[in-house]
């Protein structure tokens, strides 16, 4: 049939199934046949997908059958009123539509197709038209196979829409499309109901179906008769086709097949044609003579049988209910024959296999080869695909006592998959090299013809006037004749025409036949002289023969005998075969793209008739287009077009291959961590280059790496040179790759290092120690090699049906397992609950070290691979950043809201210690460190030290984290500082508002009002404050926390922001001062720019996040944010309205934390009294000033009046009359530690010194100075 082999096409347009111009005589029947392919293309489109919401069971309340129709009102009754069903219909309608649509018009366009074919076949028997008669159409065999075809073609596809379709979903898909479209009253709408009825479903306890069979390719319907029933054509019509098909060869196949004991695998298209018709008149079926007959014609060696492409069905299960067909099946297929059959065949294929490794190996198959014996060669790969075809359709049987049979016999005869697989890749290799050579002697035909004429004319020439010289006189012979005669044989040899085969052929014949004459004479046979002339034309004239011999009819049995569309199936059962034959031996990748285009015709098969038909060569394209989109999701692989679906499967091996063979590679490199030339390159399994890298670039690298390890662990320049000179010596005589070879040359490594002493002897072993990864190292990049080198020729050799840009997709893997790497690395890095003193920075300087080797390898790779690698290395990091903040962010917001009512520093670090993220593992062990209450921050070191004065955490830290996640980052980590400390703020804000309640207000006024206006002193002197210091060491020490936290989170900001502007301005130096500059002008210009942008706004509708100037801004912060030149300090952090007294407040809890602290002059900061923990001062002070930033600039002002009152009501105390009543230990030392305060305060916050000296004594003020 036409959809299954070039062969198949019509006689009138033979050839490559596009078409030829020619016409059948009956063109409706031609239509029909293109439209049944359509059909079926189409059923393979939708069967692949189906929406996933008609296999979900909880789906099935509003998923109805057939039986919707008798009472569609009980069944809606169901779904109205019901929410939660009505959802779900909601998302089958809008999920489903168009799939619905889709499959009502194939079912639609099914009922039409059979209405149009029957009553053209009713007016055919009725002879209705003399043009088109019965008799008429059977006795042209170009309408006889359209005619077998219009009917097989439909009822195969009745056959697979219940394979790939079952009844219930066709009547739940039905249904579904009915009640959603409201279109119960279509055309047709009685035969679209039979089309989708459910058949009873196959009974999987009455045979054993094989899960290599897979049901995907094995057709198996328990009675398919009462299937095609429903649809019947002309009974008389079927017969008549039933009949031709018993006597005729349908499809002029036994041609190609030439052998008798190949007539059934040459009958095998008109074979599936009978299956279906006898289905169609099933009064056959039980005819025993006439089964006989039809099994011994096209079933006598084989019962399984391909139906259409890769799916096939079992003849004994098929044929189960019909008694006199399946004993007539089984009297040819007994065990002890299909035992016998199956013998012949598995001794066949260790024959064959051996033959044609002879013919692949050592340079055989060359072009006199084929042209010697391409009849040979043919017949062997006849011979290699019929052993083929039974063996792999048998094994796949669904009759369990047989397929045990094929199963034990293959086993006995040591015939498994892997030799199947190793035949059929041999198989496909032989055919490849055999229609490449015989296309090119094909296409230089007349060339060669040629050139082979020249060259008996010019022996011709030779031999006569060699002859009619003396030496023909010497042996009596009449010149004269001679000359005559060779100049007669140049006449005829001139008048030869490749373009008239027949006359050439025997006017060749008749001249070897005399030319033999002539070598039989004595005189000749004993004279070389003569004899080389005339041996050579007698070689030239057969090659003309030969030559003469080339046809496209050749070519046409060539694609005939190698059809291998019924092994499709199967292939995908040989992946994980073949994977471990690549692993074993790379070189099969090579041949890789010849098992593929075997498979080539599959893609051509089910359109061959639309394309033959040229009436619509638009809609032959357009449906070409979704055949190939059909192969993107066949059987589940997602890789197109359709010929390479399996190729995905052997390139995603070959890839983890590569990762398998690389891991000797990386060994290498990370053998010694002394070295940083390429330290821990880990899983190097990206090092695949498109350039096709040689063993002995792999090999110079490593040798660099080797001398650099040596070089560092040696100082004995003279003994470390000796030792690299022999290394080098002895690497060049092990040959490198060779195995035996190598280990000999490590041996002698040893011996020769237990000779020596001291630095020299470890160089010697350490050079020993690594030559077995060397060689080992050698070998997998040589395996690399080969495989990248077949993935290159997969790329080229599919004559556009395939584009495989290796070079993109080696970017695309090296990008895939770089971003594995950094990610195993980096969430995995932080794993300790808790951190001690030093921890952290050598985890970085670790995790740094780790990282920058990532960013050599990928710098290397650059040069050799002759890509990005530098822009890749930064993308893939700053994508894994970002992921790692979006992560961190999600899980943090989720766990502060669950503890609203915690301690916001301890909330802080209970919600980042379950961060299973990079940053959150970070940020607890960062936090941990500069902890208030177990930290001291000193602003002259730069620094955190713990109570004994050791560092915690420094300049030196952030030196470390900027080599290990770079300025992007420091960025990325900034903007989580940030949120944080915006959550600080807002925690603090409302833990503030929480305690101002009635009563602490109350007592704030009047507090306000007994210490009167800032610039003055209060009447009562420092006995105000009193009560200010009792309640806010009471009511206030809550808020100290969250000051204290939010003051750490800000030091930490600073530090990044100071990193960050080091960086740029080593680094990006032109853009650190192009956005300063510009920062600048626009901060001098800031209120014209407003101005002129608010009135621009007025005047148009235009949005303001539209303003091109607003862009301009959005990005010049963001540039200010990447070079660290916005303060985190006097940023503004949320946007709320000020508590009551802020300023009053937070001077009385500044005060109330005074008697805490002592003044330490060494240090220059405040510190602990006693040695008990308290909360470290520098970070309450700069928490406190951040919380006041975010309200209007008044607040602060009024904070830095009021503690300067205090200051100067306290100076007055100490160094004026001392009240011994006043409960104050050393008046002198809170002068001190207040004035102290209220400097740090306004140091930090960026306070005007005008506002300093206004509110402070200038003599206190020189003495914190000094």
């Amino acid at each position: 049939m036409a959809s299954s082999s070039d062969s198949s096409q019509p006689k009138r347009g033979d050839g490559d199934g596009d078409g030829d111009g020619s016409s059948p005589l009956h063109p409706e029947l031609l239509q029909f046949c293109s439209r049944a392919q359509t059909l079926i293309s189409e059923l393979f489109l939708l069967s692949d997908r189906i929406p996933s919401e008609f296999l979900d069971r909880r789906f099935d309340p509003v998923l109805f059958d057939l039986r919707y129709l008798d009472s569609p009102g009980a069944f809606e009754s169901r779904i109205e009123g019901n929410a939660a069903l009505e959802a779900l219909e909601d998302q089958v309608r809008e999920s489903c539509s168009e799939f619905l649509k889709r499959f009502f018009l194939l079912a639609n366009g099914a009922v039409l197709y059979y209405l149009e074919l029957l009553r053209y076949l009713n007016s055919m028997q009725e002879g209705l038209s003399l043009q088109c008669t019965l008799d008429s159409v059977l006795d042209d065999e170009c309408s006889r196979q359209l005619l077998t075809e219009s009917i097989q073609l439909f009822g195969c596809f009745l056959l697979l829409v219940e394979h790939r379709i079952g009844g219930l979903l066709r009547e739940k898909l039905l249904v579904t499309h009915l009640r959603f479209s409201r279109c119960f009253n279509s055309p047709n709408i009685k035969h679209i109901c039979l089309f989708c009825r459910m058949h009873r479903a196959a009974s999987d306890m009455k045979y054993d179906v094989n899960p290599f069979s897979l049901r995907s390719t094995t057709i198996y319907i328990e009675n398919p008769e009462d299937i095609l029933a429903r649809f019947p054509f002309p009974k008389l019509v079927v017969d008549a086709i039933i009949c031709a098909l018993r006597n005729a060869d349908l499809y002029d196949q036994i041609r190609h097949y030439p052998d008798p004991q190949h007539r059934s695998m040459a009958l095998s298209l008109q074979s599936r044609c009978m299956y279906v018709l006898l289905f169609y008149s099933p009064e056959f079926l039980h005819d025993g003579f006439i089964m006989r007959e039809i099994v011994d014609r096209f079933f006598k060696d084989h019962w399984v049988v391909p139906l259409f492409l890769h799916h096939t069905v079992d003849l004994f299960v098929s044929w189960d209910a019909f008694k006199e067909a399946k004993s007539s099946l089984s009297s040819c297929h007994s065990p002890t024959l299909v035992r016998d059959c199956c013998q012949n065949h598995c001794k066949k294929v260790r024959h064959l296999s051996s033959e044609i490794e002879l013919i692949l190996s050592n340079g055989v198959l060359t072009k006199d080869y084929v042209l010697d014996r391409f009849q040979n060669l043919f017949s062997l790969v006849r011979d290699c695909n019929v052993a083929l075809r039974w063996l792999l359709l048998h094994r796949i049987c669904i009759d369990r006592k047989l397929r045990e049979i094929v199963t034990s016999v293959g086993i006995a005869e040591q015939v498994d998959e892997d030799c199947l697989l190793v035949l059929l890749l041999r198989t496909s290799q032989l055919e490849f090299q055999l229609k490449q050579l015989f296309v090119e002697l094909l296409e230089n035909k007349e060339s060669f013809w040629h050139e082979k004429k020249h060259c008996v004319s010019r022996c011709i020439e030779e031999l006569s006037g060699y002859l009619s010289r003396s030496w023909a006189s010497s042996y009596k012979i009449k010149n004269e004749n001679l000359k005559d005669w060779f100049e007669k044989l140049s006449v005829e040899v001139y008048s030869l025409d490749h373009k008239q085969p027949g006359i050439s052929g025997r006017i060749v014949y008749r001249i070897i036949s005399a030319l033999k004459d002539i070598l039989k004479l004595h005189q000749i046979e004993e004279n070389l002289q003569v004899k080389k002339p005339l041996l050579e034309m007698e070689k030239h004239l057969q090659d003309m023969i030969k030559a003469n011999s080339l046809s496209n009819d050749s070519l046409l049995t060539f694609s005939v005998i190698t059809d291998a569309t019924y092994a499709w199936g199967y292939v995908s059962r040989l992946g994980g075969l073949l994977g471990r034959m690549i692993e074993g031996d790379p070189s099969v990748m090579r041949i890789l793209h010849m098992f593929f285009l075997k498979f080539k015709k599959w893609m051509d098969v089910p359109l061959s008739r639309i394309a033959q038909s040229q009436r619509f060569p638009c809609i032959f394209q357009f449906l070409k287009l979704l055949w190939f989109s059909f192969s993107f999701n066949l059987n589940g692989f997602l890789f197109g077009p359709v010929l390479l679906w399996h190729a995905f499967i052997f390139l995603d091996m070959s890839s983890k291959y590569f990762r398998k063979c690389s891991k000797s590679l990386y060994l290498l490199f990370a053998h010694n961590k002394k070295t940083d030339v390429l330290p821990g390159v880990s899983e190097f399994d990206l090092t695949w280059t498109h350039a096709n890298p040689t063993c002995a670039s792999y090999a110079g690298l490593m040798s660099c790496q080797l001398r650099s390890t040596i070089i560092s662990v040696a100082s004995d320049g003279g003994l470390l040179r000796a030792a690299i000179g022999f290394y080098e010596q002895r690497r060049a005589a092990a040959g490198f790759c060779s195995e035996s070879a190598g280990d000999g040359c490590v041996k002698q490594f040893y011996r020769d290092g237990k000779k020596e002493s001291g630095v020299g002897r470890f160089a010697i072993l350490l050079l020993a120690s690594q030559m077995d990864l060397l060689l080992k190292s050698g070998r997998a990049a040589n395996k690399i090699c080969v495989i990248s080198q077949g993935i290159m020729v997969i790329s080229r050799n599919f004559l556009g049906l395939i584009n495989m840009d290796l070079k993109d997709w080696l970017v695309e893997q090296i990008i895939k397992g770089l971003k594995m790497r950094i990610q195993n690395k980096l969430n995995s890095f932080f794993l300790s609950s808790s951190v001690s003193r030093g921890t952290l920075e050598i985890d970085m300087r670790m995790l740094s070290t780790y990282i920058q080797s990532q960013m050599q390898m990928m710098e290397i790779l650059q040069d050799l691979l002759h890509i990005n690698g530098r822009s890749i290395w930064e993308e893939v990091l700053a994508n894994f950043l970002k992921e790692s903040a979006r992560n961190f962010l999600q899980e943090h917001s989720e766990l502060i809201k669950q503890k609203r009512d915690v301690e916001f520093s301890s909330a802080l670090l209970n919600s980042i210690s379950k961060s299973k993220t990079f940053f959150g593992n970070l940020l607890i062990q960062v936090l941990q460190l500069t902890d208030p209450s177990r930290s001291m921050f000193i602003e002259p070191m730069s620094g955190w030290f713990d109570a004994e004065g050791n560092e915690l955490l420094g300049l030196l830290f952030f030196d470390v984290l900027d080599s290990c996640i770079g300025q992007a980052g420091l960025c990325i980590l900034d903007s989580l500082l940030c949120i944080l400390v915006k959550n600080s703020l807002e925690h603090a804000l409302s833990c503030l508002n929480s305690r101002l309640d009635c009563r602490i207000l109350e007592e704030l006024r009047k507090m306000d009002g007994n210490l009167g206006p800032a610039p003055s002193l209060p009447l009562l002197g420092w006995t105000s404050y009193k009560s200010m210091i009792k309640m806010g060491n009471e009511s206030m020490e809550p808020l100290v926390s969250c000051f204290a936290t939010t003051g750490q989170l800000q030091l930490l900001r600073c530090f990044v922001a100071f990193k960050l502007r080091s960086s740029s301005k080593i680094k990006v130096g032109s853009i650190y001062s192009a956005v300063e500059g510009l920062n600048a002008s626009i901060y001098v210009n800031r209120d014209k720019t407003i101005e002129a942008l608010f009135s621009k706004q007025e005047n148009t509708d235009q949005k303001m996040e539209d303003n091109p100037f607003v862009g301009l801004l959005q990005a010049l912060n963001r540039m200010q944010k990447f070079c660290g030149i916005l303060s985190p300090l006097q940023t503004n952090y949320i946007l709320k309205e000020p508590p009551t007294l802020v300023a009053r407040t937070a001077s009385i809890l500044s005060i109330s934390q005074l008697s805490r602290y002592v003044l330490d002059t060494h240090l220059g900061t405040l510190t602990s009294k006693t040695n008990k923990s308290i909360t470290d001062f520098s970070p309450v002070v700069i928490g406190l000033g951040t919380f006041l930033k975010q309200f209007h600039p008044s607040h602060a002002t009024q904070y830095i009046q009021y503690m300067g009152q205090y200051v100067r009501i306290t100076a007055e105390l100490a160094y004026g009359v001392y009240d011994p009543q006043i409960l104050l230990d050393d008046p002198a030392s809170e002068v001190l530690k207040s004035a102290f305060w209220l400097m740090y305060f306004c140091r930090f916050m960026g306070v005007p010194k005008s506002l300093v000296d206004s509110c402070l004594p200038p003599s206190l003020v020189a003495m914190l100075q000094m």
